[in-house]
């Protein structure tokens, strides 16, 4: 049989679960955290209070009087609640003078500021409207291009009529009321009974309905003010302190109610999360009573929650870091761990929930169910499971050997890259990445291959010998490629790169072929005696040492005087030319060589002097362009030639032979004839075909004239230089 105490309890479970499950995130079976129960039955007082509040103030409107008078009444001394509107606006009726103007009538005018003066409307302020008949802008009729006219709201007088007492000065003025109800609640505001029953708060009488959850001990209420008399002496403060609020001359009550409530309350005691809060249940219904205080504990289990889930998911990445790789040999075993991190997280959800909610602060706990230590025995098992996970799979160097053993060179890399990965480059792993380097080189050609065997070499291990060596015999297999491909010059270029140094036979005997492949391609004797030395020098051999002999033989014969064999002007210039450039090219290479050398230098001289004794005078303009280098049409279009900080202008007669030469330095601002080839005396002598010399003028004369040849020449100077000078029959 159930006894009244057990009854009670029951009551209170089911408006502890009833309050529970209105309050978000609130506890699964909340009624379970309660420690203690307090029986707190309190009384309360409610005053409600319906004031009606009358304010007097003035009115005014424009009237055509102009005389002003006295008011009747002040606002102070009427009593609002003695007046209707009518009577008070018939008591207190006067003529006032407009405060707005001053009782003048007039007040400044708003578009000009009372100035009279505003932008023209013709030209809007410019100064400038335009014509009508050519539509050029033009001074403004209006303003007489000043910007400013006369405002026509004002007429230019910069006071208009006040609209606030239509220009009269003066004004009807009355006083009106005006009324203003509202609703004042007294009830003790940090009760729970009042949080608890919002009805308490709300600016109005409480009706019957209304207060079935509480017993009514006093219930006064009247249209009017409560007579204080019916009241008890303690219930008679409470009305008169709310009455002595009031001002006496504009408020007055309309209708009041007096309430003194016996509420039943029982304070109940909850612990969870390492807090303590009180739930306040109250009314019959037991009604729970909201507050900041009680939502603390909730909230703080909330936040805790979700911080300690998070921590739980960083915590097994972070395990699945230190204990698995990055890599992709750690692909699988990666993806496994993150499912255990989901299910420790799963599980850490209901765990965590239940422990903060068992939590009552310090070592002290309420009862944990199973499932919870279940909950968080998953969380414990998938930490492990990712421990086991990373032993399991923890890379070993046997299985990159044999992975190299069956030749699976992707599986070895992979293994390698984790070791390193996990232990670091030690030496036994580092020779094993060699050799896993070698099995990929093996399948690469070209550059790759090379870069591969260069960083093994590099490491110095145990495959370092033999990677130097491949990369080696790889690079003169190139060479000998390009010698095979007649790029002798690339071959060269890449021994000097790769074999700068190596002064080995075998690197001696491909210099020397290259140079024999460079020599087969030579066009000109110089060639030939620079590329048959230098192979010779490479590897001395008997054909080589021949075959420098034929090229010693080439150049002589190339610088010998004798091969100019044309009688013609033109072809014997050309042959001069090819005898002067063989000779000065041979002369550059045969340093080791004196009586080569001495053969080379007489066959320039001879080419230079035979060359200077052709006059440019009397010959055709092939032969000057020739001699000085090809021309182009310049201005008057005669045939002009650069020569480097000097232009040589051509006169050239109707048979095409040059019949004057007119020579002045290039720049504009500094026509000093200098050319580190051709100076001033040079182009005298080639122009007559013979040794001359400028004559300076003497005193200050700016120009010389004479003849040289029968050939007039005329040189201007200007600052002890010349600046323009014309050989024979010159133009300009």
């Amino acid at each position: 049989m159930m006894t009244g105490q057990d009854s009670e309890q029951r009551r209170i479970e089911t408006a502890v679960t009833t309050w529970a499950s209105t309050v978000f995130s609130t506890p699964w079976r909340f009624h379970e955290l309660v420690t203690a129960v307090e029986a707190r039955d309190e009384v309360i007082e409610r005053v409600a209070t319906h004031v009606i509040r009358r304010d007097v103030r003035e009115v005014r409107t424009a009237t055509s009087e102009r005389r002003s008078t006295r008011p009747r009444v002040t606002p102070a001394s009427v009593d609002p609640f003695a007046h209707t509107h009518e009577t008070l606006k018939a008591d207190s009726e006067y003529i006032a003078q407009c405060d707005a103007c001053g009782a003048s009538g007039l007040v400044a005018c708003s578009p000009c500021h009372g100035t009279g003066r505003a932008p023209c409307p013709g030209c809007h302020g410019t100064g400038k409207e335009r014509s009508a008949k050519t539509g050029r802008p033009i001074k403004c009729k209006t303003c007489k291009a000043t910007g400013v006219a006369a405002c026509r709201d004002c007429a230019g007088q910069g006071k208009v009529h006040c609209d606030a007492c239509l220009g009269s000065g003066h004004q009807l003025a009355w006083l009106t009321l005006q009324e203003d109800e509202r609703w004042e609640i007294a009830v003790p505001d940090r009760s729970p009974i009042v949080v608890a029953h919002p009805a308490l708060r709300q600016c109005r009488p409480m009706a019957p309905q209304d207060l079935v959850t509480m017993s009514v001990l006093v219930e006064r209420h009247r249209e009017g003010p409560l007579a204080l008399h019916e009241l008890d002496e303690p219930d008679r403060e409470t009305v008169r302190r709310r009455l002595a609020d009031l001002d006496p001359r504009r408020e007055r009550v309309r209708s009041q109610q007096y309430l003194k409530l016996a509420a039943i309350r029982r304070d109940v005691t909850f612990e969870m999360c390492g807090a303590r809060a009180t739930l306040s249940l109250t009314g019959t219904q037991l009604i729970g009573a909201t507050t900041p205080e009680v939502l603390r504990p909730i909230r703080r289990r909330l936040y805790a929650w979700i911080t300690l889930c998070g921590l739980v998911g960083l915590a097994g990445l972070a395990l699945r870091g230190s204990v698995l790789g990055r890599s992709s040999y750690f692909q699988s075993a990666n993806n496994a761990a993150v499912l255990l991190v989901i299910a420790a997280v799963g599980c850490a959800i209901p765990a965590l929930g239940a422990l903060l909610r068992s939590w009552r602060g310090g070592l002290r706990l309420h009862p944990i169910r199973r499932a919870t230590k279940i909950w968080s025995a998953g969380v414990g098992f998938a930490f492990v499971a990712i421990l086991a996970l990373g032993l399991v799979v923890r890379p070993d160097p046997a299985e990159a050997q044999r992975a190299l053993a069956v030749n699976d060179v992707a599986r070895a890399r992979e293994v390698v890259r984790a070791l390193i990965e996990q232990t670091g480059a030690t030496p036994e792993l580092r020779d094993i990445e060699d050799r896993v380097m070698l099995a990929e080189a093996s399948r690469l050609a070209d550059q790759d291959r090379l870069k591969l065997l260069d960083t093994v070499a590099a490491h110095k291990g145990a495959a370092a010998s033999g990677a130097a060596a491949d990369a080696r015999a790889q690079r003169l297999e190139q060479v000998r490629q390009l010698i095979a491909a007649r790029h002798p010059a690339d071959a060269l270029r890449l021994l000097d790169q790769e074999f700068g140094d190596d002064r080995s036979d075998v690197i001696a005997e491909v210099r020397a072929s290259a140079h024999d492949a460079a020599l087969a391609a030579c066009t000109a004797a110089a060639c030939e005696l620079v590329e048959a030395g230098r192979a010779r020098d490479a590897r001395t051999t008997p054909g080589r040492v021949a075959a420098f002999a034929t090229a010693r033989a080439h150049a002589v014969a190339a610088v010998a005087p004798e091969q100019v064999t044309a009688k013609q002007v033109l072809p014997r210039l050309q042959q001069l030319r090819q005898l002067r450039d063989s000779a000065m090219a041979i002369a550059q290479v045969s340093d080791g060589d004196p009586e080569l050398q001495a053969h080379a230098r007489k066959a320039f001289d001879l080419a230079e002097a035979a060359r200077a004794a052709v006059p440019l005078l009397g010959n055709d303009q092939s032969v000057a362009e020739e001699l000085l280098g090809p021309s182009t049409l310049g201005r008057g279009g005669a045939p002009s030639i650069d020569l480097g900080g000097v232009t040589v202008f051509l006169s050239v007669d109707p048979k095409g032979r040059c019949t004057g030469v007119y020579v002045v330095g290039e720049k504009a601002a500094d026509r000093e004839i200098k050319s580190g080839t051709w100076p001033p005396a040079r182009l005298l002598s080639q122009a007559v075909g013979r040794a001359s010399t400028l004559q300076t003028p003497s005193g200050s004369q700016p120009t010389t004239r004479w003849y040289v040849g029968g050939a007039p020449v005329v040189v201007r100077w200007y600052a002890g230089a010349p600046i323009e000078m014309r050989i024979g029959d010159a133009t300009p």
